[in-house]
């Protein structure tokens, strides 16, 4: 214990200090700092690093100090300087024990100037000290000498700074280091042993120097400072071993327990310890056997640890037997341990002695030591041992701690039994009940602050009377504040007001009161913790089974409310801090008496001040509240600057995401303690004010800020955005020089928010003179070890800042400012401002410890950021900082745009995407459910009055649920504004957004109007169409008599059509006159209105593509445009897709699924549904979403390139939707509809012509022309199938025998001009081309030159042969078997029987021919009409079927050559090397893996060797070679969708294709196989062509390919191509 105060003279510690310490002290200029001690500031004092020059003595102490404030523990061993010349070294030779002795210089150990600075500093450095040594895993001082007597003093003040993490009830908790129930084992040593215990220890340890040994930097040296004890705490370590199973004290005794330690010593540590270590030599103990004893007799669990072997010594075995017999005889425990090797750094025998240990502590229970040194044997301590804490600043700050304590929990007992609450948690209420202003009033100043904002945020509209209600409730908030305060903030503020005039006695009152607070949460906290941890297991295990919303519910809801408990109940000295601004700023800004609970507002300002000038954290803005007390923020500054020694100040703030090691970072660097640890540590802005001492700056100050960090998950969504912009723009306003802190090589977090940054500061630094000039920012990458990273990452940060310069541009523009970039703002030197930092941890799980690399590039930092300073001048005055900070403040909360800005453009997009797809489902819903089931009610009318009535009734009640449904759909979108995660920013879109929506309402509402229109126009026309009625067959008959009598009755078929002409016209008119006009939909203004909304992220983009919108017939699958080559001569009747140019430069990969995707989409829509708005926009959103989905699985598929296929494939599918519209109104439209009318009523007048003087006639023909009618289809369906049949005959391949034919036809033509290019499209894309032959060959067999039975001519001639024959002979069957006359429903029901086989429907005749179906008939008139008229029709069907060409066939029939081709191609896998079909047609993987029948040299499809010439090995072979490899993109980069692939692997070995290609069974081939004569002889037959077509070297081609014929490469097809076997 020290025995003065802190203002005794300086005399005093050089005249009384012990001989002992003196020449140490004043070696290293400490002796006047024995009384004036080093304080914190002090050492935080930041200096320019003098590293590179040399380093006096007297330095060494500062610069120890500062390199542990910044967790360097390689700094405590880094100093060492000659101490004298006159020693001799001796040297051992290697092969003689002749002693050589030279001249050496003794250093000074490291060891005593540690100790020596240790004692010069004051007990808050002290537990500073603690803290940092305690994070490095080094060990502290725990009980030392006095530096003037021959007492010692035990620190368990710097101890009870420390606090260690241990488990209870399962959860992980805090506590103070004394309190943890630990073992101890004490390290001693008697004599000089050989064996160090210091390296034992570090052994037993970690194999780190966590003690000091000799193994260090100055190890060796002699020790002036002895007899002192060291500790390491390890905590409790599964992994350890069983000694680290239990959190166990290490103690190291400095000294010989003999000469350096008395018997008091001796009792304190076996009274603390569990088992006593003592290190000692055999001959030493023999020599010294009283005294040795004597001392190990004090200790009642002893090992003695020897070291050297004793084993073989008969002298020794008696020595040690006769020890254990004194010691059973006085009933201590002794054990006996030896080293086998004493002259190496490490202690290898840990093993064995970890295990005596254990077995020692297993027979020992767990204490606190706490405990230990407060036990009956020491309690009170006496004698010459005594605490540190004995100090009457120590006594005293604990006596007023314990009083605030007491006022707490009085005033919450009181406030338990006033409101009924349970006592057992009394704490958990502390904010609410000692700190209501700040937990209360202050959240809703917040709050009504935050509303102001918003509501001035419509400029449109007017809120004076809302906004002076917010600013009413401000007002009686702060009055409130002024008059609520706690008995605990009274009780707290005496105590402060009794510690103001001495810095220890405030520090240890708030150090005390910060110990006692933890103590008292700590309980609660554990238990909360314990039932949330159980909570979370419930919710777990009922996930697992099928729960009721309700059961998941009431999991959840109790988590939020432990949550919020867990949350109030965390309670520190800073919240009545908080407290006590909140209540001074509310009396300051109303005027009142400057009082606080009648202490004065002076002196709590002289305490802040006090505090905050030695570097205290000041909270500039509360985090729970978002509000900064900046009234009494400015009247602290105002009176540092009038009352303390603080030059000009410039500040550093740090910016970055939560956990990413913020405040870790600033600790290290400025030798702070922010708090740290994981999850939300930092709340809000806090500043410490740090003192500098810089040639270039002059005596000044420094601000270090540290922020909250961004993305806290603890906030809302909303909350965390709002309140990260304010936070980023505050730190990077208010810092000369602002540290971005990212975690990891990508700074893709902070880009948002720079932008938000960027923006304010442009309108900021106009707005406020008081903003900075010049600031500057550095970017920190945490965890990147790699030392090249600054230059591979260059590309990274070049693209970041090339964003942050457009961001710049657009805010200038918008400012109407002239910056260009980023720079303009904020300086930013990409070279020499952005530093990567390696991980701050280091070692094994129980003992890591501060990585030292990483400290050295902290410090790097530090001084680059002092260098930065020096640049931008002088600074301010601290009351320039406090206008500053408030100016600022203010200037964010009071402008818009900070926050509508934060990706402004993107917020705004997602805003009209989400509302896009609202109004998209609905609108998809209307018209794709709504509306069709109106459709069914228009179908049943059966009459035009009917159909006329529904139709109004169906409009009032269509209207009416749109009207439901649209008012559903807008409350849903402003719901959507009122909730969503932006909304703060969002409302400013809502009143635009919602016109937008009223016009789209609008528009659905015309289109469903036009629909239904549509419904009713269809069904008119097929009420009007589907008979003809009596009022115009007695206007034909009319016009016929008419045109009988004028053209008599030989008139020629263009008289008759003429005539009939002038009363078609009346009909048709009066047909139209009924319909309802419908809109056809315009496809290209419609996909140009539809991409112009959905890809409006894209404007430019769109733009410039949109200029040029026109249809394209062809898409493009791939790269190679020369597959397109189409034989002269021949068209073949497929789809056939082109290369556009936006694919030939850019595309890296195979495009082929994405096109197939769109082509598949372009053929799916109904041939009788015409293709609407509704279906461009769902065509449009499938691609654009399909196409997205590729360029997140695809790296080379780019952003501008899913852009472009989503355009093309727009105009691809413009082509194709006109095309399927105007076939649509063409077979199934109104005109369609008339026109089919229209032969009916053509056909019934020339019957009535024809057979005008003849009734039966007229009967017999309107019969037989609905027959013939019917007959027709039947023939064309009979003909379909038969052709079906004979291309399934002819084609009755197997997979391998289909491969083999196209290869022999290929061969055949080789010699033909187009014969390279048709090899070339088959190697690539075997499928296509494979369809292509079919198609070309199914054409062949059935419109070849040679007319054999098999074409397709031949084909109807016997169809149309065999149906009329089958007719004619039921014809006369009903003539022959019949009465002589029949009603005419008999004959139609007769044949309809018969006609079974033909598919046709007699109920078709009946509907045509109703009105006459009672009509009698004579049997044989009929036979002999319908004889003669069926003759007729069969020589027309012929000669018309038999016209059809290769062109026109499908105007016939549909061939099905792709349902054909499928079937018989099978499987449509290739190889993923060579692209050789997989030969199997149907097959499951799981069953059967993919497989060929032969694999091609992958020469064939253009894969190189390293001397680029053609490769003529095929994958088969390749796979039996172990070093052989192939490149990612030979396989199109398929292998790079594997979760196995590497991130920069870009190539693979053969033998590895499973890997990537598990589905692929590729049989291994160690000879050049008969199965490749193929394709040896068309890579010589085509050697020249494949060397121009793929750009290669030409190689010289084995000799004997050259003798291959092409005879032979066509018969290798027969033995390769073998249906059986594989």
């Amino acid at each position: 214990m020290l025995p003065f105060s802190e203002n005794s003279s300086d005399s005093y510690g050089e005249l009384h200090l012990q001989s002992i310490f003196k020449p140490i002290f004043h070696f290293f200029g400490l002796t006047g700092r024995v009384n004036k001690q080093i304080s914190v500031s002090e050492a935080r004092i930041l200096v320019e690093d003098n590293s590179s020059s040399g380093i006096q003595p007297t330095e060494a102490p500062m610069m120890l100090l500062r390199g542990l404030l910044s967790m360097n523990y390689e700094t405590r061993d880094a100093y060492t300087f000659p101490l004298q010349d006159s020693q001799p070294q001796v040297q051992h030779g290697q092969r003689t024990n002749r002693v050589r002795t030279r001249k050496r210089v003794e250093v000074s150990s490291p060891s005593d100037l540690f100790m020596a600075t240790f004692y010069c500093c004051d007990p808050m450095l002290q537990s500073i000290l603690f803290e940092k040594l305690f994070l490095c895993k080094c060990a502290v001082p725990f009980f030392y000498k006095d530096l003037f007597s021959m007492n010692y003093t035990v620190a368990l003040w710097p101890l009870r700074s420390l606090f260690a993490v241990q488990i209870t009830e399962g959860c992980y908790t805090s506590c103070n280091m004394i309190d943890v129930k630990t073992h101890v084992i004490s390290f001693a040593r008697l004599g000089r042993p050989n064996l160090s215990k210091s390296t034992v220890l570090n052994s037993l340890i970690s194999s780190e120097n966590t003690f000091y040994n000799g193994t260090c930097n100055g190890g060796r040296s002699k020790r002036n400072i002895s007899g002192f004890c060291e500790m390491f705490s390890s905590p409790a370590c599964e992994s350890g071993g069983d000694l680290f199973k239990d959190p166990t004290h290490f103690l190291n005794l400095r000294g010989d327990l003999i000469s350096d330690f008395c018997s008091e010593v001796y009792s304190f540590v076996n009274a603390i310890s569990d088992c006593v270590v003592i290190v000692i030599d055999i001959q030493q103990l023999e020599r010294n056997y009283d005294d040795y004893i004597n001392v190990i007799s004090k200790f009642s669990s002893v090992i003695l640890l020897f070291s050297e072997d004793t084993s073989n010594d008969v002298t020794t075995e008696r020595l040690l037997e006769r020890i254990d017999k004194k010691f059973d005889s006085i009933g201590n425990t002794i054990l006996f341990f030896e080293s086998d090797n004493i002259n190496v750094g490490v202690f290898e025998n840990t093993t064995q002695l970890s295990e005596s240990l254990s077995s020692v502590l297993k027979e020992n229970d767990l204490k606190s030591l706490h405990e230990r040194l407060f036990s009956s044997i020491l309690n009170p301590i006496k004698g010459r041992i005594t605490t540190d804490e004995c100090k009457d600043d120590c006594v005293g700050g604990n006596k007023l701690a314990a009083s605030v304590i007491e006022a707490m929990r009085l005033e919450l007992e009181h406030w338990a039994e006033k409101n009924n609450h349970d006592k057992k948690h009394l704490f958990q209420h502390c904010r609410l009940v000692c700190t209501p202003a700040s937990f209360v009033q202050t959240k809703q100043i917040s709050s009504s602050l935050r509303m102001i904002k918003v509501l001035r945020r419509d400029e449109n509209s007017t809120h004076f009377d809302e906004i002076d209600k917010h600013q009413a409730d401000i007002q009686k908030c702060k009055q409130e504040q002024t008059r609520n305060i706690s008995e605990s903030l009274k009780t707290f503020l005496r105590a402060l007001q009794k510690s103001k005039e001495s810095h220890f006695h405030l520090e240890y009152f708030l150090f005390w009161f910060k110990l006692c607070l933890e103590k008292e949460t700590r309980l609660v906290l554990n238990e909360f913790k314990s039932k949330k941890k159980k909570t979370r297991y419930g919710l777990k295990e009922a996930k697992k089974t099928t729960p009721s919303k309700q059961t998941l519910g009431e999991y959840e809801h109790e988590l939020h409310v432990l949550n919020e408990k867990i949350e109030t109940t965390r309670f520190t000295v800073q919240h009545f801090f908080r407290e006590i601004s909140h209540i001074c700023n509310s009396i300051i800004e109303l005027g009142l008496d400057q009082c606080i609970a009648g202490v004065p507002i002076n002196d709590v300002m002289k305490v802040y001040a006090k505090l905050i000038s030695r570097g205290e954290t000041f909270e500039l803005i509360d985090g729970d509240n978002s509000y900064m007390a900046s009234f009494w923020n400015l009247a602290v500054f105002e009176y540092i600057e009038k009352y303390t020694r603080v030059g000009k100040c410039m500040c550093v703030s740090i910016l970055g995401l939560q956990s990413s090691g913020k405040s870790t970072m600033l600790n290290c660097m400025f030798g702070l303690n922010f708090e740290t640890g994981t999850g939300r540590c930092t709340r809000g802005i806090n500043g410490r004010l740090l003192e500098t001492k810089i040639s270039t700056y002059g005596h000044g100050h420094v601000f270090v800020i540290d922020l909250e960090g961004l993305r806290a998950p603890e906030r809302s969504i909303t909350e965390q955005n709002n309140f990260d912009n304010e936070l980023a723009t505050f730190a990077t306003g208010i810092g000369d020089v602002s540290l971005m802190n990212i975690y990891g090589e990508n700074p893709v977090e902070l880009h948002s928010v720079l932008g938000v940054v960027v923006y304010a500061l442009i309108r900021l630094k106009h707005a406020e003179n008081a903003l900075p000039e010049g600031q500057s920012c550095m970017f920190v990458h945490h965890c990147v070890a790699d030392e090249t990273a600054h230059q591979n990452n260059l590309d990274g940060t070049d693209a970041l800042i090339k964003v942050l310069d457009q961001v710049t541009k657009e805010a200038a523009k918008s400012e109407h400012k002239e910056h260009r970039n980023f720079n303009d703002v904020i300086k930013f030197d990409a070279i020499s401002q952005v530093f990567y930092t390696p991980e701050l941890w280091q070692g094994k799980e129980h003992v890591k410890r501060v990585n030292p690399a990483y400290c050295k590039m902290i410090s790097t930092i530090r001084t680059h950021i002092i260098q930065l300073l020096v640049k931008q001048g002088t600074g301010l005055d601290v009351t320039d900082i406090g206008i500053r900070t408030e100016n600022l403040w203010d200037g964010i909360l009071s402008e818009n745009f900070v926050f509508s800005f934060r990706n402004g453009v993107e917020i705004y997009q997602n805003v009209n995407n989400a509302i896009n797809d609202i109004l998209w489902k609905f609108e998809k819903d209307w018209n794709l459910q709504i509306l069709p089931g109106f459709r069914r009610q228009y179908r049943d009318c059966v009459t035009t009055d009917e159909l006329s009535f529904m139709h109004k009734r169906i409009q009032e009640k269509a209207m009416e649920k749109y009207e439901s449904r649209t008012i559903a759909v807008q409350q849903s979108i402003e719901d959507f504004f009122d909730k969503c995660e932006d909304r703060k920013t969002a409302v400013q879109w809502k009143s635009a957004e919602l016109r937008l929506v009223k016009l789209k309402f609008e528009d659905i509402r015309h289109a469903a109007k036009n629909q239904l229109n549509s419904y009713y126009t269809i069904q008119i026309i097929f009420i009007e169409t589907s008979k003809i009625t009596e009022q115009r067959k007695n206007e034909l008959e009319i016009k016929s008599r008419e045109t009988v009598e004028k053209l008599s009755l030989e008139c020629s078929e263009k008289d008759i059509e003429n005539s009939f002409n002038t009363i078609w016209e009346k009909f048709e008119a009066d047909i139209r006159q009924k319909l309802t006009l419908m809109e056809n939909p315009n496809l290209a203004a419609t996909f140009v209105t539809k991409l112009n909304q959905m890809c409006s992220e894209d404007k430019i983009h769109i733009e410039i593509h949109l200029r040029d919108f026109t249809p394209l017939e062809y898409l493009q699958p791939d790269l190679l445009d020369k597959t397109d080559v189409v034989p002269k001569g021949r068209m073949f009747s497929i789809r056939r897709i082109r290369i556009p140019n936006f694919l030939k430069s850019e595309a890296k990969t195979d495009t082929q699924p994405l096109v197939e995707y769109v082509d598949s989409l372009v053929k799916s829509f109904d041939k009788k549904t015409e293709v609407s708005e509704i279906m461009v926009e769902d065509f449009i959103r499938n691609v654009k979403t399909k196409s997205e989905l590729f360029e997140a699985t695809d790296k080379t598929w780019t952003k501008a390139l899913s852009m472009n296929f989503v355009l093309k494939s727009c105009q691809f599918a413009l082509f194709h939707f006109s095309d399927h519209n105007e076939q649509f109104h063409k077979n199934y439209g109104i005109d369609s509809y008339i026109s089919q009318y229209r032969k009916r009523m053509f056909i019934s007048f020339k019957v009535s012509i024809a057979c005008k003087q003849n009734e039966t006639q007229q009967i017999f023909k309107s019969l037989c022309s609905t027959f013939l009618f019917c007959l027709n289809n039947a023939i064309k369906c009979i003909i379909e199938k038969k052709v079906v049949n004979v291309l399934e005959r002819e084609f009755h391949y197997s997979k391998p025998e289909l491969l083999r034919e196209i290869c022999i036809s290929l061969a055949n033509q080789a010699y033909e001009i187009n014969a390279f290019e048709d090899f070339i499209s088959y190697l690539r894309t075997p499928d296509r081309f494979g369809k292509k032959w079919f198609i070309m060959r199914c054409e062949q067999m059935l419109f070849g030159e040679v007319n054999n039975i098999q074409s397709f001519k031949e084909i109807c001639k016997r169809t149309i042969d065999d149906v009329f024959g089958y007719v004619q002979t039921s014809v006369h069957d009903l003539r022959d078997n019949s009465e002589a006359s029949i009603r005419l429903h008999e004959a139609v029901t007769f044949f309809s029987n018969r006609f079974d086989m033909l598919d046709i429907d007699g109920t078709e005749i009946e509907r045509v021919c109703r009105s006459e179906m009672d009509e009698r008939v004579n049997v044989t008139d009929l036979a002999k009409f319908m004889d003669s008229v069926l003759s007729l029709e069969k020589g027309n069907l012929k000669s018309k079927f038999c016209s059809a060409t290769v062109h026109t066939i499908e105007t016939f029939i549909n061939p099905q050559y792709d349902a054909l081709f499928k079937h018989l191609w099978g499987c449509f896998e290739k190889c993923p090397f060579c692209k050789e079909p997989c030969a199997f047609k149907y097959h499951s993987v799981e069953a059967a893996k993919h497989r060929c029948k032969q694999h091609r040299f992958l020469g064939c499809i253009g894969v190189k060797n390293e001397q680029q010439t053609l490769l003529r090995d095929s994958c088969d072979s390749l796979i039996m070679m172990p070093r052989e490899w192939f490149d990612c993109q030979v396989v199109n980069n398929k292998c790079t969708k594997h979760k196995g692939h590497g991130k920069k692997s870009t190539f693979h070995y053969f033998q590895d294709y499973k890997s990537f290609f598990p589905d692929w069974d590729i049989k291994p081939s160690s000879d050049m196989r008969g199965s490749s004569t193929y394709w040896k002889w068309f890579m010589y037959k085509f050697r020249e062509e494949l060397y121009d077509y793929y750009g290669c070297t030409p190689s010289i081609i084995q000799n004997d390919w050259s003798n291959i014929s092409k005879q032979d490469a066509i018969q290798s097809l027969f033995s390769c191509y073998n249906r059986w076997q594989f």
